[in-house]
């Protein structure tokens, strides 16, 4: 067979195949999107999958729930953290059970008429506990609202040692609400306080100075209880002028605040003086008519 007759054969061949490879590739196409749209899963589904998951099964539900990024999402991990989700036994609704009639998780809707029995609790270990903490952290911290996001940074002040600190790394780069990006920083310098590097422990002193917060006023008369046991003279000295400016703004706060009070008490009494004086003028005028 000359070249010329194999190469004739090959474009045949192709010509009348092309059209059905093509036509392979289209269907296949076709049902790998069908296949993902079956597969995409709503926070709904998740959820649904608490009620017999096991413990490690509900973690990796957690994180799946976080993902879907849904309005539901941080009051069910709420719920689920403080022991107030559970569901009902005929039909596996999802319901909040606090003192009241359990209401469901989606509509709202109270549900009479249930006994303790109709009812179960999904259970947490503490590793799931420590999870949704830091999950129900994230979803806050990177809320849309930032009132949510304020209250989230004042709450971290509290547990700044159980903070992930790649998690306040993201938040700081991320938040543009310059009051709430202060926040976060006070938590960063917290976090400093308990770094084994002597430098990083004065820079967390330098940024919690001349805050007001309860907590951070408590992390640094803490660590200079530490220091002057271990007897470090100089981060003892940094920490003990960090609180003494700290209680110098508090003490002026505080005449700032009895003095208001006291001038708004004596306005109050001057009006109360000026009106029985009319009154009494008035009913002079009328005993002399």
């Amino acid at each position: 067979m000359t070249a010329y007759a194999r190469f004739s054969l090959l474009f045949l061949s192709l010509f009348f195949t092309a059209p059905l490879f093509a036509e392979d590739m289209e269907t296949a196409s076709a049902e790998t999107v069908i296949s993902d749209i079956a597969e995409e899963k709503t926070l709904q589904d998740y959820l649904a999958e608490l009620t017999e998951a096991g413990f490690r099964e509900k973690e990796e539900l957690v994180l799946k729930v976080v993902e879907t990024d849904e309005p539901e999402t941080l009051p069910v991990m709420q719920a689920l953290l403080e022991g107030d989700l559970y569901y009902v036994k005929d039909g596996n609704t999802l319901v909040y059970k606090t003192s009241g009639d359990p209401v469901t998780v989606f509509g709202g809707e109270t549900m009479t008429g249930l006994g303790s029995r109709d009812i179960k609790k999904i259970s947490v270990n503490n590793s799931l506990r420590t999870l949704l903490r830091a999950q129900i952290s994230r979803v806050e911290l990177f809320s849309k609202n930032p009132q949510t996001r304020k209250t989230a940074a004042i709450n971290l002040l509290k547990s700044a040692d159980e903070l992930d600190p790649a998690l306040l790394d993201e938040a700081l780069s991320q938040e543009a609400d310059a009051g709430i990006k202060e926040i976060l920083l006070l938590v960063e310098g917290i976090r400093q306080l308990e770094s084994d590097d002597s430098a990083v422990r004065l820079e967390g002193i330098t940024a919690l100075t001349g805050s007001l917060y309860p907590e951070v006023r408590g992390a640094l008369s803490n660590f200079a209880n530490r220091a002057e046991a271990d007897g470090n003279g100089k981060e003892l000295a940094a920490a003990e002028a960090a609180l003494s400016k700290i209680n110098a703004m508090l003490r002026f706060n505080s005449i700032f605040e009895n003095l208001y009070f006291g001038l708004a008490l004596g306005a109050v009494l001057l009006l109360a003086a000026i009106g029985l004086a009319i009154t009494f003028g008035v009913m002079g005028v009328i005993n002399m008519a």
